[in-house]
């Protein structure tokens, strides 16, 4: 049976990487592949899972890119060896260095999947800078607001050198794909650009969902929801300090958190008026299906993050007919439309003001809220955008194949 090897940060209840390794190697396994998961952990040596055979954990210190990583590869290429392995697939940032020698060991294709934006710019950048600034912070992403994504940006720019010894990269949106074609002078030939996929609710339970929550915001009752694992680079301190002014023009709305740090959550709370706390919910690590509930009691979805500016999370919302409001960013700029299925901020002073508009006038909230269901509806079907991406990795895994043979030796990387 031939194995696909995936590299993945290890993942939680929630999030959106899950989402995409889970489905992708369900789909995989139909298709009559078998699929190893390597999560890189500080907590767990490098074996296998004791649950089963399909899960590796590999021991690390320090991240993926400023550590010596060669004891943990020698360790697992001692595993995989014998696993017939075709295919390296990195769907994180942490596993690229790790999936690029893994790849050379193994002589399988690698392949690098980006999810977000935020990986890809000059360091100092920020994706989500309003004023498309990317060579350093612009007037609003000032040094203290970008200071903890620094530390990111800086370890995955200095070892960009590990997307070009892919074959092939995968990319979430256009804009990303010119953006590496331009700025890191890789061949548009060997970047395919995929769409992102959810699961869609069914529509009539979706249309009946928006009448029912146009009623509610029409009495000012409303949720606002922010939803994410990382608070600090998908600045869950903004929806803190923008729910306290839309509060007092709504007194009864309220913010609910699903995130995965209480302790940041407390250190945020401090941003909110005592009067307002009682109003702010912090749900914690939900599951799909604790997601699902959310979505349907939600009015609104602020998305303020400085680390991609679209996310699973918009596109699920969108999916339940709830507005959102979200940064405008390069990794949006391709698909989302202002005024026609999102409502899009350049100042953060604005969130307050597109979120008065959902609230004060139901023709926006329902034309938001319709289109954005017809937008994901029409463009993010799970099982389109799932068989697009695994042509893709069959097709390259091909190409490798036939390079090897020709060779007689092995391709050179």
């Amino acid at each position: 049976m031939r194995t696909i090897v995936h590299v993945a940060e290890y993942f939680d209840k929630f999030g959106g990487i899950r989402t995409h390794v889970t489905d992708v190697v369900e789909a995989l396994t139909t298709c009559g592949y078998r699929n190893i998961i390597i999560i890189p952990s500080k907590n767990h040596c490098t074996e296998w899972d004791k649950a089963g055979s399909d899960i590796l954990w590999a021991h690390m210190t320090g991240n993926g890119f400023g550590t010596d990583i060669s004891g943990v590869v020698s360790e697992l290429l001692k595993l995989l060896q014998k696993q017939n392995v075709f295919e390296v697939v990195c769907h994180t940032a942490m596993g690229y260095k790790i999936g690029s020698f893994l790849a050379a060991g193994l002589r399988a294709a690698c392949v690098h999947v980006l999810h977000g934006g935020y990986a890809f710019f000059p360091e100092g950048g920020c994706t989500g800078c309003p004023e498309y600034n990317f060579d350093q912070p612009c007037s609003v992403c000032t040094e203290d607001r970008i200071q903890e994504a620094g530390t990111k940006f800086e370890q995955l720019y200095q070892k960009k050198v590990f997307l070009n010894t892919a074959e092939r990269l995968i990319v979430v949106n256009k804009a990303t794909k010119q953006h590496l074609v331009n700025n890191f002078n890789i061949s548009a030939d060997k970047i395919s650009d995929i769409r992102l996929w959810i699961d869609l609710p069914e529509e009539n339970s979706v249309s009946a969902l928006i009448k029912r929550k146009m009623e509610e915001v029409r009495e000012g009752r409303f949720i606002i929801l922010w939803a994410g694992t990382d608070m600090a680079l998908k600045r869950a301190d903004v929806c803190y300090k923008s729910f306290e002014r839309i509060h007092k023009i709504f007194p009864l709305c309220e913010l609910w958190i699903a995130g995965s740090s209480h302790k940041k959550h407390d250190e945020n709370l401090r941003l909110v008026s005592e009067e307002t706390r009682p109003f702010v919910r912090y749900l914690g690590v939900l599951d799909k299906n604790e997601m699902d509930q959310v979505y349907r009691k939600a009015h609104m979805l602020w998305q303020p993050s400085i680390k991609e500016t679209v996310s699973y999370v918009i596109l699920e919302a969108m999916a339940y007919g709830i507005p959102c409001i979200a940064r405008a960013g390069l990794d949006n700029s391709d698909f989302l439309f202002e005024e026609e299925n999102i409502l899009l901020f350049r100042d953060e002073k604005d969130i307050v003001t597109l979120s008065y508009a959902l609230g004060s006038d139901m023709g926006l909230y329902k034309k938001i809220a319709e289109g954005g269901r017809k937008y994901v509806e029409a463009n993010h079907r799970k099982d389109d955008c799932i068989k697009e991406y695994i042509d893709i990795l069959e097709k390259e895994a091909f190409n490798l194949g036939v390079e090897m043979n020709a060779a007689e030796g092995g391709v050179e990387r």
